[in-house]
């Protein structure tokens, strides 16, 4: 039915077909928003002076932010979503504490 040179041309058709659609499941779509909340995160955290009155939580955030980068360049979406995420919760966290923390020591936030 087919020649040997259709039968090349097949398997390589099918070949490609099948690397395009894991290639395709694979990649995702890009945890841009998470990346966004993450950041701006961060940003109320340090001006908060989160670093000053919850280093521990604030670091623990910097380590998640770092992960979550390295693994968005990498593509590796869903993982980065989740360590944007998680880093996005320290920063809230070293956020909330460093807030208590003035508040208790009589000064303004």
């Amino acid at each position: 039915m087919f020649d040997d040179g259709d039968k090349g041309l097949l398997k390589a058709l099918f070949l490609c077909l099948t690397l395009s659609f894991l290639l395709g499941a694979c990649a995702g779509r890009p945890p841009l928003v998470e990346q966004a909340k993450a950041v701006e995160a961060q940003k109320f955290a340090k001006q908060s002076y989160a670093l000053k009155y919850a280093a521990p939580l604030y670091r623990r955030g910097l380590l998640y932010l770092k992960d979550a980068h390295k693994k968005f360049e990498k593509r590796v979406y869903e993982k980065s979503r989740k360590s944007y995420d998680i880093a996005r919760r320290y920063f809230e966290k070293s956020e909330t504490k460093a807030r208590i923390t003035q508040i208790k020591k009589g000064g303004e936030f």
